[in-house]
């Protein structure tokens, strides 16, 4: 009897979450749905504005840290608007159908129903009238769900979602094939959707400070982009970049990153504070300019004489013990930061580069003559610079 009571109180269990679960789906899905603005009331743009429960000046000269709404060209509809700080998104300026930029600033979205106002945090399917919407920025606006129609913004080439508490980003991405822009920061996404490889005109990706923890391998496919900044998340690998020829920069900042493949013709690379054990290769090292990789796991600095066109590089915090005299290759060089690593001695190499103008070499295991003659050297090359910083 006993273990009948206590299957009875598991299946009771199980089926209030299934039904809490369901719940919070048509709770979801009817708030997606409600408050859909009676377009037809509004003669123009004008009057819509007019609607709206908060003023929203046209055209101002100030438009720091407010609402306000700018006129096309010609001044007959409204192209452009910004919700600052409101009490709540009012649906009306989903029958702005003319809208190209829409910023949505610290507002909550509500479903209003009589006296009752829910902060529900569901974008609704209004939204899909924008169809000429092309830039959209959703910051400090707690997102719960999107709605499912966002994928119809087939114009959207901008899209900037900052500390919203997104959770995850579904298969509505893939059918904005006219998105170049995509920002994500500070948000509660996991994981990245194959949906992305879709993107294949995006030319910027960035995601900061999110839970991120695996990448879709369908990024390698990405041909357009040429920036992508992965920063303070928790990715352990990125799939094959190879054939992301356009790609010029690459932040992966704070990420446990031990490795990556397939870099073709990168200009810049900011690889602080991950766990490389050496410098990436990359097949057109000629192109790089600089070179971040500050607080990584970097013994030696094997190769970096390939990189002719380096010209600033930061290696500090790491644990390298020694330099080869082919770094005195690198004549385009101007900073150098080698603080709080293990180096016991330079060679003379990297005191004569022609353009050298910062040398940071703090911290590491230098006797006071060894510096005391770095510093005298380094005089002698660079009288005009005092950027020599030894503690």
């Amino acid at each position: 009897m006993q273990f009948n009571i206590n299957v009875i109180i598991v299946c009771i269990i199980i089926g209030q979450m299934l039904c809490n679960a369901a719940e919070q789906t048509t709770t979801n899905a009817m708030w997606a749905n409600a408050n859909e603005p009676d377009c037809n009331q509004f003669m123009n743009d004008f009057e819509i504005v007019r609607s709206l429960p908060f003023h929203t000046p046209l055209d101002p000269i100030n438009t720091s840290g407010r609402t306000y709404a700018f006129m096309n060209t010609n001044k007959t509809v409204v192209d452009t608007l910004c919700i600052y700080n409101e009490s709540y998104v009012p649906p009306n300026i989903f029958c702005l159908k003319n809208l190209v930029t829409l910023t949505i600033d610290g507002t909550p979205f509500h479903y209003i129903n009589g006296n009752l106002d829910y902060q529900t945090g569901v974008v609704p399917d209004s939204l899909r009238n924008l169809k000429l919407l092309q830039t959209l920025n959703i910051r400090n606006t707690q997102i719960n769900k999107m709605t499912d129609y966002f994928g119809n913004l087939t114009s959207l080439r901008t899209l900037n979602i900052e500390n919203s508490e997104i959770h995850t980003m579904t298969g509505y991405l893939g059918n904005l094939t006219s998105l170049r822009t995509l920002n994500i920061e500070n948000s509660e996404i996991h994981t990245m959707t194959d949906h992305f490889g879709n993107l294949t005109g995006l030319t910027t990706l960035s995601i900061r400070n999110s839970k991120i923890h695996k990448m879709t391998d369908y990024l390698g496919s990405l041909t357009g982009l040429t920036s992508l900044v992965l920063i303070n998340s928790s990715v352990t690998s990125l799939p094959n970049l190879g054939k992301l020829t356009g790609l010029t920069y690459l932040s992966t900042v704070s990420n446990p990153l031990t490795s990556l493949v397939g870099l073709y013709r990168v200009t810049s690379l900011e690889l602080s504070n991950c766990q490389f054990s050496s410098i990436p290769a990359v097949t057109i090292p000629t192109a790089l300019t600089s070179l971040y990789m500050q607080n990584n796991q970097l013994s030696y600095v094997d190769n970096l004489d390939l990189y002719k066109s380096l010209i600033s590089a930061n290696f500090a915090g790491n644990r390298i013990k020694q330099l080869q005299p082919s770094i005195g290759q690198l004549t385009s060089l101007t900073t150098l930061y080698l603080s709080n690593n293990e180096l016991s001695e330079l060679p003379i190499d990297i005191i004569r580069l022609p353009k050298l103008a910062t040398l940071n070499i703090a911290n590491n295991r230098f006797s006071p003559s060894e510096l005391q003659s770095t510093k005298s050297v380094y005089k002698q090359y660079h009288p005009q610079s005092n950027y020599i910083i030894t503690a």
